[in-house]
């Protein structure tokens, strides 16, 4: 991670999008051929980072049970508690937590977030809500990058391995979060879901 490589002697072909799990429209293939070397030039990586593409909780039904993650932008109104369940394949007992967003269609997802994000973010967001009330005192905006969305009690997501989640983004962070955060202060607080 933060590190470049140079590729070489790799073919570009059009992507199957049948046996692959990002949007692109190309694939770049290796074979045994291809050279890899690292990049001996300081470049600055900061600004390589594929930007946010938040799928409204509303279309969400369009990716059940795709291949394709999707990102996440909205605001948690519940915070579930510390929970864990056994793997099938090793019987290890892996933690989870449930956290239920919002966004301007007025629809709700519950998100599970897998241990280590449901101990350290879950752990952030929990102590952002108010235990008494189930309320945090301030919005709590959220991000949330490679979700698998599944038909699991309706439409529901998770989160994977590979998922970034940004507790109150900056615009820069989710494009769209400033709308949002707008949108909540002045009708989405008050509205019914």
């Amino acid at each position: 991670e933060n590190t470049v490589a140079l590729f070489s002697i790799g073919s570009i072909k059009p992507a199957n999008k049948k046996y692959s799990s990002v949007p692109n429209d190309y694939c770049i293939n290796f074979d045994t051929n291809a050279e890899i070397s690292p990049c001996e030039s300081e470049i600055d990586t900061s600004k390589m980072v594929k930007p946010l593409a938040p799928v409204s909780i509303g279309q969400l039904v369009a990716f059940v049970d795709k291949r394709m993650p999707v990102d996440l932008l909205g605001v948690v109104t519940a915070v579930g508690p510390l929970a864990s369940v056994k793997r099938k394949s090793d019987s290890s007992e892996i933690a989870r937590r449930d956290i239920t967003m919002v966004d301007r269609d007025l629809k709700t997802v519950t998100v599970t977030m897998w241990s280590p994000a449901a101990e350290n973010v879950g752990g952030q967001l929990e102590t952002a809500f108010n235990s008494s009330s189930g309320a945090a005192e301030a919005p709590v905006m959220l991000a949330i990058s490679s979700c698998r969305i599944s038909s699991y009690n309706g439409v529901s997501a998770s989160t994977l391995a590979r998922s970034v989640i940004t507790i109150n983004p900056t615009e820069e962070d989710a494009p769209g979060c400033s709308a949002l955060t707008v949108w909540w202060q002045e009708e989405g607080a008050t509205a019914s879901t």
